[in-house]
């Protein structure tokens, strides 16, 4: 885990320049905006629990187990959001990820790792975006904001714990090194999505 997350940096950073997280924590992201990026969040992890879920034992089974699924609690939160808006760029990009995430399924499982590694990492940042999302949108844990709130305060336990199980299923290096191939294609792919979601923002939120 340490070396995914140092290996990973330059990727991570770039995707926090995105002006999607700015135009949240300034508090100026059209809700229907926000609607489309769970809508295709909830694509992406169905598509994820799916691959995962072909492989009924080994590491990536041992690493799942630590998690679970997340789709129908970003299902749930779309009905409090309303309508999302019409994104073709970001939803080609949902298309090629979910094309990608299938492959891995049939030809190096164990990279589907990688993915999971940047979609449990980004419930650590969903900590600091829920606050501006429930004051634009009157929102709760339990009412939109559920996919946000899964762990609740024991986020950092969960982490933790995910972090643990990592480090006990991926020791060889070789192993690693498609782990940070995977995750750092999955930084880029999510990028897209909200470069994507991005492009019709006020000019403010950047």
């Amino acid at each position: 885990m340490d070396r995914l997350r140092v290996t990973t940096a330059s990727a991570h950073a770039t995707t926090e320049e995105i002006p999607f997280n700015a135009a949240i924590m300034s508090r100026t992201l059209p809700k229907d905006c926000f609607a489309a990026q769970v809508q295709y969040w909830g694509s992406l992890h169905a598509a994820l629990e799916e691959a995962i879920g072909r492989q009924e034992s080994g590491p990536v089974a041992q690493v799942w187990a630590l998690t679970g699924p997340r789709a129908g609690l970003l299902e749930a939160d779309l009905k409090f959001l309303g309508t999302p808006r019409d994104c073709p760029e970001a939803e080609a990009v949902v298309t090629d990820f979910t094309a990608w995430m299938n492959d891995l399924a049939e030809s190096d499982p164990l990279a589907l790792l990688g993915v999971l590694y940047v979609f449990e990492g980004s419930q650590l940042g969903g900590t600091i975006l829920k606050k501006p999302l429930a004051e634009m949108y009157d929102l709760s844990d339990g009412e939109g904001l559920s996919y946000y709130n899964v762990h609740g305060p024991a986020i950092r336990q969960h982490w933790q714990a995910f972090r643990a199980g990592m480090n006990d299923v991926v020791t060889d290096p070789a192993d690693e090194e498609r782990l940070v191939d995977s995750a750092n294609k999955t930084f880029e792919m999510v990028g897209r999505l909200l470069t994507g979601l991005s492009r019709d923002l006020p000019v403010s939120a950047a």
